[in-house]
């Protein structure tokens, strides 16, 4: 799936995180998107991204503070030298432009840090003993997939905007505009008032990177 800048930039309009999933595999054709996707951004980055299809039993024990996922079974296990700050930064950045990308393929998505049990995914993951995993992205069909791909492109924005919280431009610490500001910078700040907290840092990231 080859994806434009425009595109990306609609999908943090629409995106989600959602806790709530189809116990349903994930379709040949979309995982074969996926894995594309996924081999793109390891590539990129020089993170490792390792797909993990169909084990519930890595959110089995998640922490309740941090919140129970249902009917999850796929992840995107994000790790590499834990030493490189370089790359931790960028695992989040690639990590956050496949969750997007992973949108635009009709995908819900949700970071995970430690609410699930790292050890066992990176065991299952083989990943390699001198790494360790940076993060992982929960990904698989909504609960509701049928009502969600059924929406329209304003419906669903309109769902975002009620279901999460922007905070206002004088919270972002983001400087005037003035003859020099540079246009990636005058298109995200444009959007930014519009958008909910974690879009209004996705907007700043994909107009610094195409």
């Amino acid at each position: 799936m080859s994806t434009t800048h425009s595109q990306v930039i609609d999908a943090i309009d629409v995106r989600v995180s959602s806790r709530s999933f189809t116990s349903d595999l994930i379709e040949d054709g979309i995982i074969h998107q996926l894995r594309q996707n996924i081999d793109a951004m390891s590539l990129l980055s020089g993170v490792n991204f390792t797909l993990l299809e169909n084990h519930p039993e890595i959110f089995s024990h998640t922490v309740q503070n941090y919140g129970i996922f249902e009917g999850a079974a796929h992840v995107i296990v994000l790790s590499g030298d834990a030493n490189d700050y370089e790359s931790i930064e960028k695992a989040g950045f690639y990590g956050e432009r496949l969750v997007l990308t992973a949108t635009l393929m009709g995908l819900a998505t949700c970071w995970v840090d430690n609410s699930i049990d790292m050890d066992l995914t990176a065991s299952i993951a083989h990943i390699d003993p001198s790494h360790t995993v940076f993060a992982a992205i929960a990904v698989g069909y909504f609960h509701n997939q049928k009502d969600v791909l059924e929406q329209s492109f304003d419906e669903r924005e309109n769902y975002q905007r009620e279901h999460r919280t922007s905070l206002p431009l004088s919270e972002l610490s983001l400087s005037e505009l003035s003859d020099d500001t540079p246009s990636w910078y005058r298109r995200a700040q444009q959007r930014l008032p519009l958008l909910t907290i974690n879009s209004q840092f996705d907007c700043i990231l994909m107009e610094i990177i195409p």
